[in-house]
């Protein structure tokens, strides 16, 4: 029995550490183009960022990159009709938030980048762009993990839960 369960732990850690490589993703969520959208979407990614080990300042900062990209994408991006997809993958060194919808190129880097483009860049540790099969444009926001957060540590002691 000890034998068994050795090599279940091993597959286990096996399986975390490839998903992990690629981006495990542990949530998906599909958001109506209205506002009422946003607050229960912030509030949810600001607990995960806390149970993930991000102290309570850095946890409010991704709610709020959360939150302008939702806004932004909300207001100026398609018309009534749209919806916002965003996953959140966990990733060796940091958390990744995905957006993806049917509106327009947001540009967040450009020189005359908006309010909330500023606000978001200003928050996260890397964003990337860039088009899916679909030719949808994916926006990336990177947050990094805390020194001293193993990512596939804590999923294996969530395992043993």
């Amino acid at each position: 029995r000890s034998l068994k369960a050795d090599m279940l732990n091993r597959l286990y850690e096996i399986v975390i550490t490839q998903s992990i490589g690629e981006g495990m993703r542990i949530l998906e969520l599909k958001l109506k183009n209205r506002s009422y959208a946003i607050v229960p979407a912030c509030s949810m990614i600001e607990q995960l960022a806390r149970q993930l080990g991000f102290d309570k300042n850095r946890a409010e900062r991704i709610h709020l990159s959360v939150e302008e990209m939702l806004t932004d994408r909300i207001d100026n991006a398609y018309d009534e009709s749209g919806e916002i997809r965003m996953e959140v993958l966990l990733m060796p060194h940091w958390l990744r938030l995905r957006f993806t919808d049917t509106g327009k190129e947001y540009q967040l880097d450009s020189p005359d980048a908006s309010i909330s483009a500023r606000i978001i860049l200003a928050n996260v540790d890397a964003y990337s762009s860039h088009k899916n099969d679909a030719a949808e444009t994916v926006y990336c926001l990177d947050f990094q993990y805390s020194d001293d957060f193993d990512v596939k540590s804590y999923l294996m002691r969530y395992k043993e839960k």
